[in-house]
């Protein structure tokens, strides 16, 4: 196979997110690790070579839950439901400002759904007669926040106690970058498919896991009869494609162990953390936490709604009029 440079850059990327996250698990010492599906296998596969060849002790429970940019569908039906007009010119979808994080913040408060499927999640993964007092949170790339603002705003909804830390790497593109010598390899483009739909079955494959429903927080192991499957068997025979995940798992972790081997003695925490670029530490800004509680608790006017949100007066009242709206 022909290993191109962004294949090599990709996996010390993941690495140094792995490194990262071990590191921050020695610092932090999270009760429980939450890892966002379905991004987050990369780095959990690296993490999980790091903790075999260190020998790593004091490893937390691992919950993996399924909480990616597609949540945020649900939530532009309702923005389009309360008549807001605010549309990016360069993305599909994007928040206005701090003011409609914050009001998202609070919205997912009343997402009962989600919650109770992240507590029935998290309590399963963690065995102990408490909640947990410390989470840490992993995702592969920081993508303007979608991600953790979903999974904090989530947490800080259902776990309020619970002190609640992220990392995230720059990894948006590690599916298509690693996945490029086996794609040439099996000769995946034989049948000329579509640029953009080629793509997406390698984003949506590469992982391993499946959706049971996107509007759901459960997932399951890739199979025969995953969704993710059905739409991009047309490219590749099924047993092909449950191939490459278990492919690209067995590069991630001889990357990860050869890299461990090189080192005289392992880095301290703090060591690790001061090195790594392109890793990040997403949090809830103050400025969203104040409008978040601010609109909870009814300290908001019609006229605070409508310059926060650009609506209406009357949409305005309407919308604070109706809240909680559960429903779209």
């Amino acid at each position: 196979m022909k290993f191109p440079d962004s294949y090599f850059l990709t996996l010390k990327k993941i690495n140094w997110l792995a490194q990262a996250v071990q590191a921050e698990i020695q610092r932090f010492q999270p009760d429980l690790l939450l890892v966002l599906a379905h991004g987050g296998f990369a780095p959990l596969w690296a993490l999980h070579a790091l903790w075999e060849g260190t020998k790593a002790e004091n490893i937390p429970p691992v919950v993996i839950t399924n909480l990616g940019r597609e949540k945020l569908v649900r939530y532009e039906y309702h923005r389009e439901g309360i008549g807001m007009s605010f549309m990016p010119i360069f993305e599909p979808f994007d928040f206005l400002d701090a003011f409609e994080r914050g009001y998202f913040l609070a919205w997912l408060e009343h997402q009962t759904d989600w919650r109770s499927a992240l507590r029935q999640q998290i309590e399963t993964g963690f065995t102990g007669s408490r909640q947990p007092d410390r989470i840490l949170v992993m995702d592969d790339t920081v993508n303007k926040r979608y991600t953790a603002l979903i999974a904090l705003g989530l947490l800080l909804a259902e776990f309020p106690q619970t002190e609640t830390h992220m990392i995230a790497g720059d990894l948006p593109d590690w599916r298509p970058d690693l996945a490029a010598p086996w794609l040439v390899a099996h000769s995946a483009r034989r049948s000329h498919p579509p640029e953009n739909d080629f793509m997406n079955s390698v984003f949506h494959l590469a992982p391993g896991a499946s959706d049971i429903d996107p509007a759901s927080l459960q997932w399951e192991p890739l199979n025969a009869g995953s969704l993710a499957m059905r739409e991009y068997g047309k490219f590749l025979p099924v047993e092909t494609w449950r191939e490459l995940p278990i492919w690209l798992k067995a590069q991630i972790t001889r990357f990860v162990q050869d890299s461990a081997n090189q080192l005289e003695e392992p880095l301290t925490a703090n060591e690790v953390l001061a090195k790594k670029k392109n890793i990040h530490r997403p949090i809830l800004e103050s400025d969203e936490l104040l409008i978040r509680q601010r609109w909870l608790s009814g300290g908001l006017t019609p006229q605070d709604v409508s310059d926060g949100l650009d609506l209406s007066i009357d949409n305005a009242v309407r919308l604070r009029k109706n809240w909680p709206i559960v429903k779209e």
